[in-house]
């Protein structure tokens, strides 16, 4: 069980250094290793994970995929403005334009939408980017990505080294509407 303060969750080290393990590789990383890791039962790394599922924090888990390894070498990132009143239900229209992926708002009026693509030609890229300007949206730039660089978010595996931080962090938790 997570404990809440205040409509957020609040993370022990226990729960951050299991999330650094999962941010690793959650496919590949098994309960028992993730016990070894860090220092405690399996079936308690299980009931942390549950936990956090249950809670929201661990929303997903999906493979990162190599897109252009997989045939698909225009992958292309949209930088857009959308009407601020606008922005968060023309970013769930965009999702429904076959080939986008992702999207991403941003906490400005300008350059509001990042809109991540995978095509198929560039014929399919132009017809991508007509059903994106048809979302009243203004296309600033795009940009072909070749590569993709992650990494686990380091303040789960490092929260003991830094005196900054309290030893419970609070992570903000909204519950998704589709109202904005």
């Amino acid at each position: 069980m997570v404990k809440e303060q205040d409509g957020n969750v609040v993370l022990d080290d226990l729960d951050r250094k299991i999330l650094y393990e999962l941010q690793q590789d959650a496919r590949k990383t098994t309960h028992e290793e993730i016990s070894a890791t860090v220092d405690v039962s399996p079936s308690t790394v299980r009931n942390r994970i549950t936990a956090l599922e249950d809670a929201g924090v661990i929303k997903t888990y999906s493979p990162e995929l190599d897109y252009e390894r997989a045939g698909f070498s225009l992958h292309v990132q949209f930088v857009c403005t959308a009407p601020m009143d606008q922005r968060h239900q023309t970013a769930h229209d965009a999702l429904d334009i076959g080939g986008v992926i992702t999207v991403q708002g941003m906490v400005t009026s300008e350059r509001n939408l990042r809109i991540e693509v995978i095509a198929t030609s560039s014929q399919d890229l132009t017809e991508i980017t007509r059903e994106l300007g048809n979302l009243n949206l203004d296309i600033h730039t795009s940009q072909i990505i070749t590569n993709t660089f992650n990494q686990p978010f380091n303040y789960f595996e490092h929260s003991q080294s830094r005196p900054d931080v309290s030893e419970d962090a609070t992570i903000e938790h909204t519950p998704h509407t589709d109202q904005e």
